[in-house]
């Protein structure tokens, strides 16, 4: 079956089809993986470290929202109670699988002590414009089919500079780690979680993302950032 007959197969009857930026990216990496990733359940399995993630864009993102819209910053105690909560949620949700060896509240220490990191190290140094940003944008495949097709994406931050920030975790040292992340990475090396979650600005690896970023903000507003 070759690309074209998967496609069909997947969006057959669908008038419109929404791809998003990190489906596309997907794709690009490796075709079989967004294949199963389209016809599996929803409800996937994630890692201990997914979780985490989740957490901490979840209370980073609380965190610049109101900063944003009230001016107001809120406590460090405050956002790491947020991150604590949500993943609460998500081991409560049944999907979070843990590996051998693996200690939820050693990796909940490493979290914690990231965001606190954050929040009183970089956070103070950015000025928020917005905030989980949602776009959607039409694209033109072929004008002689009626089904329509449309890219999503949403930026976890663009701040008042147009810097696009893209809050990452993962299990795995990058390469090209921004200047104000490396400190993060060796205060998560510090801690006794088996798999230290690293924070840190868009680096050479991802610069599809940012294209791909920028193509949707320039849609939305009308001007390059």
């Amino acid at each position: 079956m070759n690309a074209n007959e998967v496609l069909t197969q997947i969006y057959q009857g669908e008038d419109n089809i929404h791809l998003s930026k990190s489906q596309v990216g997907t794709f690009d990496d490796c075709p079989q993986r967004w294949y199963f990733e389209r016809t599996l359940p929803n409800e996937r399995a994630i890692g201990v470290a997914g979780a985490i993630g989740i957490a901490y864009h979840d209370a980073v993102g609380t965190y610049f929202t109101q900063l944003r819209d009230t001016g107001e910053i809120m406590p460090v105690e405050k956002v790491v109670e947020r991150f604590d909560l949500t993943l609460n949620d998500q081991m409560a949700s049944g999907r979070v699988l843990l590996e051998e060896g693996e200690s939820i509240e050693a990796e909940r220490t490493n979290g914690q002590r990231l965001v606190k990191y954050y929040v009183e190290r970089v956070a103070p140094t950015i000025k928020p414009l917005h905030v989980e940003l949602s776009i959607t944008m039409p694209i033109v495949v072929d004008e002689s089919i009626s089904t329509k097709f449309f890219l999503t994406g949403r930026i976890d931050l663009v701040d008042q500079n147009g810097r696009i920030i893209d809050h990452k975790t993962t299990s795995r040292t990058p390469g090209n780690v921004h200047p104000e992340y490396k400190a993060l990475m060796k205060e998560g090396k510090k801690t006794e979680a088996k798999k230290a979650p690293l924070f840190y600005f868009p680096s050479a690896r991802n610069r599809f993302e940012m294209a791909v970023y920028r193509l949707l903000l320039r849609h939305e507003f009308g001007a390059p950032l």
